[in-house]
């Protein structure tokens, strides 16, 4: 789940939690048993203060039962409360701090990743419509995974999908008394319960109600499934049905110019989840664009077809002029209809239709600063994973990670293979 402050006070996002570090090496305070932890505001009553100190608990208990770490004096851990992305990652850089949570993509960027070391995977409680995070494009039809992890989706929480039947219609000739069959291909909302997001409950039980915890909609997550190391973007379809069959063909067609054209709204050119994923997709799906091809020239090229909107989510269907938005899958799941904001509320009661998600992207990656002895950083990343277990809830100990969306924390026992590939795969 990619929360986000801006819904809650978007990750989307961002996305996951802590560590801290001890005695055999230097740490940034001038106390060499005190950690500094840089982490951002979480979107519940989590408390990072509170979170730090049961790392720096756990951490003593861990080290206390390991004959070869209990001569290690206990640590203690302060944090500073900073949620600029880049801020964080510039913190272990210079040595400011010793611990914090960054973007994927940071680390993937010019391989800034061997400027750290980055040990923890952040983990995420996966929806309902897309547990196999593996899933990822393969020719962009119908059928393409992608597009039924969409599918899914859409039935699972706007209920109606926008559908093409089509049906045969015979003709007849009073010359030769023969007749013939054509196909005519029609498009419709397959059912009559769409459920507006006006129209979403807080309570338990059928669609619309969809269960909200006062983070997110549970009935959007699979509790019962294995956590997930990464999420998605996605491509949404909002205006008159004309214009949703319009885009529909035009991706088909892989017709770009058709496709642009009816209109895109996009987050900031630095997202992830609204923005670069959609522009990898696109540039496997509209092969001919090349892979050179970036949002920002073609919008340079064509100012009036592309607007800009951070959140992903409020935007959607409010202009005639712009049919597509790109959002964080399952943005609505943490989007509260709370009978105020005008999220998912396109003009002219018109309907959203999900056209298809994007290749995953992993969430947050913890690091820790080189300056941090390896045997150290290890117990503190056990100190971390301990705890998202003792507390699979969120409603303890872990209360700080599972508001930001951090339900479970794994070591990572090769980047290159857990991290660096699949943000490859995924960006390009």
């Amino acid at each position: 789940m990619k929360l986000s402050k801006k819904i809650f006070t978007p990750l989307l996002v961002s996305t996951f939690s802590l560590v801290s570090t001890t005695v055999l090496v230097c740490s940034c305070s001038s106390n060499s048993n005190t950690y500094t932890f840089v982490l951002s505001t979480p979107s519940n009553e989590g408390d990072y203060n509170v979170f730090a100190n049961n790392v720096a608990k756990k951490f003593n208990e861990l080290k206390a039962k390991d004959e070869t770490t209990s001569s290690l004096a206990d640590i203690t851990i302060n944090v500073k409360n900073i949620d600029d992305k880049q801020t964080k990652l510039n913190s272990v850089l210079n040595g400011s701090a010793d611990f914090t949570f960054v973007t994927a993509r940071y680390l993937y960027n010019n391989d800034v990743y061997l400027q750290v070391k980055p040990l923890i995977q952040t983990l995420t409680t996966p929806f309902t419509f897309d547990t196999d995070i593996s899933q990822v494009y393969k020719d962009g039809s119908e059928t393409d995974p992608l597009r039924v992890i969409a599918n899914n989706m859409q039935k699972a929480s706007f209920g109606s999908d926008f559908v093409q039947t089509t049906s045969d219609t015979s003709t007849s000739s009073s010359n030769s008394g023969s007749s013939s069959s054509t196909s005519a291909s029609k498009w419709s909302w397959d059912s009559n319960s769409y459920h507006y997001f006006s129209q979403w409950k807080d309570a338990k039980g059928a669609a619309p109600n969809y269960d909200w915890n006062g983070v997110r909609y549970n009935a959007f997550y699979d509790t019962s499934a294995p956590l997930v190391a990464g999420y998605r973007g996605m491509i949404v379809l909002s205006g008159s049905d004309d214009k949703i069959q319009s885009a529909i063909e035009a991706w088909d067609k892989r017709d770009w110019n058709s496709f642009r054209n009816l209109g895109i709204v996009l987050g900031e050119n630095g997202s992830t989840g609204n923005y670069l994923l959609e522009q990898s997709l696109i540039k496997q799906h509209f092969t001919s664009l090349g892979q050179d091809f970036t949002l920002a020239n073609d919008r340079s090229q064509n100012p009036g077809k592309y607007d800009t909107d951070s959140s992903g989510t409020y935007k959607i269907g409010k202009d005639s002029n712009f049919v597509i938005t790109f959002s964080d899958e399952g943005s609505f799941s943490w989007t509260h209809n709370d009978n105020s904001n005008q999220d998912f509320s396109p003009i002219n009661n018109n309907k959203i239709k999900i056209l298809t998600v994007t290749n995953p992207a992993n969430y947050d990656i913890g690091i820790f600063s080189k300056s941090v002895d390896t045997k150290i950083a290890d117990l503190l990343t056990q100190a971390i994973v301990a705890l998202a277990q003792d507390d699979p809830e969120g409603v303890g100990v872990n209360s700080y990670g599972a508001g930001m969306g951090y339900n479970g924390f794994s070591k990572i026992s090769d980047f290159k293979k857990e991290v660096y590939d699949p943000m490859q795969l995924a960006l390009g």
